[in-house]
């Protein structure tokens, strides 16, 4: 029985992680779309956006519950997920901005 729970609460991680990732994927690369071209509309936009996409739902799935069962076992699920995509979202910006050519921080 408590197999089938952790089980299930892992899985709603992975859903979770899952869908904020697709998002704050989707996101960061319009994000870094419009800072690197202005806003011009490109060729292959929608791949970009559907990389970013991917990879970030790839990422979310299996990132999401490691970082909850290892890190975060005293936290609400609701601070577990919004207070790492803010820092996710903070470290993407970050890691722009801190590039020396902006430019280079776009694939």
């Amino acid at each position: 029985m408590l197999f089938r729970r952790i089980a299930a609460v892992t899985a709603m991680l992975s859903a979770i992680g899952a869908m904020v990732g697709t998002v704050l994927g989707t996101l960061t690369m319009a994000a870094l779309t419009l800072a690197r071209f202005g806003g011009r509309p490109l060729d292959g936009t929608s791949e970009m956006l559907a990389v970013g996409a991917g990879l970030g739902g790839l990422l979310g799935l299996v990132l999401a519950p490691a970082a909850a069962w290892t890190l975060m076992w005293h936290v609400p699920i609701w601070r577990a997920v919004l207070e790492t995509a803010v820092g996710t979202a903070l470290g993407v910006a970050v890691g722009y901005l801190a590039a020396t050519d902006p430019g280079d921080a776009m694939l």
